[in-house]
């Protein structure tokens, strides 16, 4: 749940940090985020340079919210909130046995009820903040070239079209971190005990792997399709045409990167059993994000590009990603999965 609510606190102070002179009254709300004290500083640009007053602001707030952080450690219980209800009265107890316990990943799914939520709402309110600009931004592109040579700006498409492509793809980073994040729970799992408990239980390595595959594709799933819903009504809202068939293969391609990287990160916290899983699985992301940049700043084949996750996406809401890009994110989505059950298999029940 944690990991949710700063997912959604983060993406809400951007992109108001970003409109705040579009929104009215909630522009106040700049004043108390980071990237706005943040942008007051312009070193690199001729006649501004570094903003004295807004860079000690900033280092005056983390040290006061590492403070807090460390008073709330030492304050809370174990396992508990740094506030929690008062105890109420005991009633008779009941054996109540949800359908959903019944397997790994619909129970999985239960217990992150809330944490997923927030992660629904995080990327609802960022695809719904990016599909609200979309007629002045649009606006801007269509009249400035130099924007346009800048983005990218493809003419078989209309502005309004390509912009939305853009906002859509705003759920990428979203499910990423998600994915990333359920990464550091196995290895969590793992460090306190838990896994044992469960495969204690008549419950496989390979079984448990896909159980976890499949409880995140699901979870991706509930947040992308909040995401699409978010962007498409708001786009609706603001009178940006929309293409239901680009909509689709959005959620579709998305649903296939998310399981492509969960099968990665599956094989990685199977190899490694540590959180240098996670580091590694970072740098994984963070690799194949900078080589899509890198191929054409240095004219690298095109097929470089289909070969990382990033790459092999593609634009999905305006055309069909490649069919080489597809089978590069459902060979890792297939491949890494049995590569992970099969390392599983062979290993220990406990940490080492």
């Amino acid at each position: 749940m944690g990991t949710g609510i700063a997912a959604l606190a983060l993406t809400g102070l951007y992109l108001l940090t970003n409109v705040w002179d579009e929104v009215d009254a909630l522009g106040a709300i700049r004043y108390l985020s980071p990237f706005y004290y943040f942008d007051l500083s312009r070193a690199l640009v001729p006649g501004h340079g570094l903003h004295v007053a807004s860079s000690l602001l900033l280092l005056a707030a983390a040290v006061a919210m590492l403070a807090g952080a460390a008073w709330a450690y030492q304050r809370r219980d174990y396992a508990a909130g740094l506030w929690t209800r008062p105890p109420r009265s005991a009633k008779p107890a009941r054996r109540v046995q949800r359908p959903a316990l019944n397997h790994l990943w619909s129970a999985t799914l239960l217990r992150q009820r809330v944490g997923l939520l927030t992660w629904a709402l995080a990327a609802a309110a960022g695809l719904a903040m990016m599909a609200r600009l979309e007629p002045t931004v649009a606006d801007m592109w269509d009249k400035f070239q130099y924007t346009q040579r800048l983005l990218g700006v493809d003419p078989a498409h209309s502005v309004a079209d390509q912009y939305l492509a853009l906002a859509g793809q705003f759920i990428v980073p979203i499910v990423t971190a998600y994915v990333i994040t359920q990464a550091a729970g196995w290895v969590a799992d793992l460090r306190q005990g838990r896994v044992e408990l469960l495969l204690a239980a008549p419950l496989s390595w390979p079984r448990l792997v896909w159980q976890r595959l499949l409880a995140t594709l699901a979870g991706a799933a509930v947040i992308t399709a909040a995401a699409i819903a978010a962007l498409a009504a708001t786009a609706a809202g603001v009178g940006a045409g929309l293409d239901p068939l680009g909509l689709a293969r959005l959620a579709a391609d998305t649903l296939l990167l998310t399981a492509a990287l969960t099968a990665v990160a599956a094989l990685v916290v199977a190899w490694l059993r540590s959180t240098a899983a996670v580091a590694t699985l970072a740098v994984f992301v963070a690799a194949s994000y900078l080589l899509v940049y890198l191929v054409p700043l240095f004219a690298w084949p095109d097929w470089v590009n289909r070969t990382t996750v990033f790459g092999a996406y593609g634009n999905p809401y305006l055309e069909l990603p490649a069919a080489s890009g597809l089978a590069v994110l459902a060979a890792m989505a297939v491949g890494g999965g049995l590569l992970a059950a099969t390392v599983a298999q062979r290993s220990p029940k406990t940490a080492t």
